[in-house]
């Protein structure tokens, strides 16, 4: 709890890392929570696939399928459907 006195009919401010830190009701402090564990979920997904798309196995991967697509080219037609 913050011990600086607000003035009266203002909201809360956000602390540090955007929880305020008096919350009106619990659902407001809930409300305040959820994007950070949202944000940290998907900060965690972003950081692995980055980690596994930079790797030379992904780029050899993604070279066969782009060859293979293109030999596949004749062999259809090069039709689109």
């Amino acid at each position: 709890m913050s011990t600086l006195a607000r003035p009266a009919g203002t909201a809360p401010v956000p602390a540090v890392g955007g929880v305020p830190d008096e919350a009106a009701t619990p659902t407001e402090a809930a409300k305040a929570r959820r994007p950070r564990t949202v944000r940290a979920l998907f900060d965690r997904f972003a950081s692995s696939v980055t980690r596994c798309v930079g790797t030379p196995a992904a780029f050899a991967a993604a070279f066969f399928v782009i060859v293979v697509w293109a030999a596949c080219g004749p062999v259809f037609g090069y039709s689109e459907t």
